[in-house]
């Protein structure tokens, strides 16, 4: 969790959202050179007959710079 959101609970949120059967962690940052304040990553895996290449990938914002070969659309 950045530090900037000690108290943040984004499982508790979801939870709360309705996403009671999924699997959530909780992960601390490290920080270093990439760290953006206030950002909250979100990985989700899924079943899916797509191949590698089709799937876009979606940084929004500042988050863009994190993976510029992938927020730009190619994978």
């Amino acid at each position: 969790m950045p530090d900037d959101l000690p108290d943040a609970n984004p499982a508790a949120a979801a939870r709360a959202h309705g996403w009671d059967l999924v699997p959530l962690l909780l992960v601390q940052e490290h920080g270093g050179a990439t760290a953006i304040a206030r950002c909250l990553r979100v990985l989700v895996l899924w079943n899916t007959t797509r191949t590698q290449a089709e799937i876009r990938h979606t940084y929004l914002g500042p988050a863009a710079g994190l993976r510029p070969d992938l927020a730009g659309g190619t994978s």
